[in-house]
């Protein structure tokens, strides 16, 4: 039976030496039991939120000046694959859109 000391001190050397470790279920669960692996899940956690972060501020704008990249819309718009519709909804919308016409 593996101790969590015992544990420790293979992650040790193995960290040392830069070589990898084999765990076993029972080393699994020492590292769930010990709280090692709800730290590793919280500092995954931290390094998510610090990648979206660093990622929203590089995506804003720290100018308040207009750049060519938001002037007005152009007329030539294009649909890309995803966003086509299928029969059967451009057969609904044209039905919604006669059904909510004005009869003259």
């Amino acid at each position: 039976m593996t101790s969590l000391a015992d544990l420790a001190r293979r992650l040790s050397r193995k960290t040392e030496t830069g070589r990898a470790i084999r765990l076993s279920p029972e080393d699994l669960k020492l590292l769930v039991a010990s709280g090692a692996y709800a730290a590793l899940q919280a500092a995954a956690v931290e390094e998510l939120k610090v990648r979206c972060l660093q990622h929203d501020e590089a995506s804003l704008s720290t100018s308040a000046e207009i750049s060519a990249s938001t002037g007005a819309p152009t007329a030539r718009t294009s649909k890309s694959s995803g966003t086509t519709m299928n029969e059967s909804v451009s057969a609904a919308l044209a039905q919604a859109r006669a059904m909510t016409r004005t009869r003259d």
